[in-house]
């Protein structure tokens, strides 16, 4: 009989302050909660995470650009990004997605690349239910971000 291969899970957790830590948003927690998800859908030790963290820094920033090397950007979702990108993964869980991102156009762009066609699925903790590869789930994630981002600059 073969056997099936586990699904590799990307975890991704950010926080931009500490201030978020000390209201509960540390990078440890989100994690628990991302693999709290993670064990109800597949099943406690049924798949193979793998942890980017992104600490200390802005949901606003972007990915790397080679065009504009001295701009800031996030390093490990730059890294995730990459993966995906090589087809690495199976899925990708988030603790929200105001967590991967605050970014006007960055979170469309991940979401239509990435998670539109279904071939990666996208889980959130907070966001529980949202179907980002169907139109009415991306719709909802581009309002979610655009009012998160929004927020941010209040």
């Amino acid at each position: 009989m073969k056997s099936r291969r586990m699904p590799h899970i990307a975890i991704y957790t950010r926080v931009s302050s500490e201030e978020q830590v000390s209201e509960g948003f540390s990078l440890e927690t989100q994690r628990l909660q991302c693999v709290a998800k993670l064990d109800e859908i597949y099943g406690e030790n049924l798949y193979e995470p793998e942890v980017f963290s992104d600490e200390g820094v802005s949901g606003k920033l972007g990915l790397y650009d080679p065009a504009k090397p001295k701009k800031r950007y996030r390093p490990e979702l730059t890294r995730l990004k990459d993966a995906l990108d090589r087809g690495q993964f199976d899925a990708v869980c988030i603790y929200g997605l105001d967590r991967l991102s605050r970014n006007y156009s960055l979170l469309p762009r991940l979401i239509e690349d990435v998670f539109s066609d279904g071939s990666v699925k996208l889980y959130s903790v907070r966001e529980t239910g949202m179907e980002f590869e169907t139109p009415t789930g991306r719709a909802m994630a581009q309002l979610l971000n655009a009012s998160n981002a929004l927020l941010c600059d209040i």
